[in-house]
C-alpha cells in the first residue's frame, strides 16, 4: 500500500522517503496528514469547527492500513471529498511541518 511506508505512531514525515513517482509521494503524504487529524484531538476538533463554519459534514478522515486492500481508496475518497478542509485544518494549526506537506492542485489532479 501506499501509506504503509510510514509507521503508525511517527510523529513526523520523513521527506527521504519520497518517491520519484508524484502520485505515490502525493499519497503518503495525504496519508500522514489523515493519521495526523484523525488521532489528534485537537485537529479532529479544528476540523469540526471548520466544517461547521463553511456548512460542510464533518466526516472523520479515513486512515489506510496495509491489512485492508481497499482502505487507501476509501482514504482517497473521502479526502477528495474534503480536500479544502484538509488544507484549511493545516493552515489553521500554523504548524509549519504540516503545512509543508499539504498537497497541491497539480497533487489532487494527479
Amino acid at each position: 500500500m501506499y501509506g504503509s511506508r510510514l509507521e503508525p505512531d511517527s510523529d513526523t514525515y520523513d521527506t527521504a522517503l519520497d518517491s520519484a513517482d508524484k502520485l505515490v509521494t502525493a499519497v503518503s503524504r495525504l496519508s500522514f496528514l489523515c493519521r495526523k487529524i484523525r488521532l489528534s484531538p485537537k485537529l479532529r476538533r479544528l476540523m469540526a469547527r471548520l466544517c461547521e463554519e463553511k456548512k460542510v459534514k464533518y466526516l472523520v478522515p479515513i486512515i489506510d492500513v496495509s491489512t485492508r486492500w481497499n482502505s487507501t481508496y476509501d482514504m482517497l475518497v473521502r479526502a477528495f471529498d474534503q480536500r479544502d478542509i484538509v488544507s484549511d485544518v493545516m493552515y489553521a494549526n500554523k504548524d509549519n511541518r504540516l503545512i509543508r506537506l499539504v498537497l497541491t492542485e497539480s497533487d489532487w489532479d494527479c
